[in-house]
Order: structure tokens, then sequence, then C-alpha cells
């Protein structure tokens, strides 16, 4: 499985590459690592996940709002499936 080869000088990196793989690299990457936004987004993400975010449709549950269409597209009721999984794809179209 290994091959143990005589090398003149040890790289830690070779050695990692070599276990990890050839893989090739994810386009949208940046928005996960190394970006400063996203402590944000993880906490919107975990609230959203707890079923805690505070949609329109949420607040106008409450009797705070009258108004529950989706500002961005202002087509459907802004509720989390909108959110984050139609208005995703919509998103994907348009590139």
């Amino acid at each position: 499985m290994y091959k143990f080869v005589r090398m003149e000088k040890f790289s830690i990196q070779k050695v990692y590459t070599r276990l990890r793989g050839e893989y090739e690299k994810v386009r949208c990457r940046k928005l996960v690592c190394n970006n400063v936004g996203a402590p944000g987004w993880i906490f919107i993400l975990f609230v959203e996940l707890h079923g805690r975010l505070l949609t329109k449709t949420r607040l106008a549950q409450w009797g705070y709002l009258e108004d529950v269409m989706c500002p961005l597209c202002r087509t459907e009721r802004e509720d989390m499936e909108h959110l984050f999984l139609q208005m995703l794809f919509c998103c994907y179209d348009l590139e």
C-alpha cells in the first residue's frame, strides 16, 4: 500500500498531499474558508436550523407585519423555505 522511498529531504507537505490525494478545487470555497463574513452567516444558519429565524411570515403570525412578500423578488412570501431554498436556486440561475 505505501511505498517507502529514500528521500533526500523530508517534506510534511508532500506527505500530506500524498495521503490526502488530489482533488479538484470547489468554485465557492471562499464562501466558507477565509471569509470575514462567515461568523455572521454561520449564526444565521444556526438560528434558521433551530427554526427561530424571524422571517416576515413568522412576524406576521405574531401580528407585527402585514406585508409578507419577499423584498428581493416581490413574488412570494418570505419564509425559511423561500429564503434558503428557492432564492438560492434563483440566484444560481442568474449566474
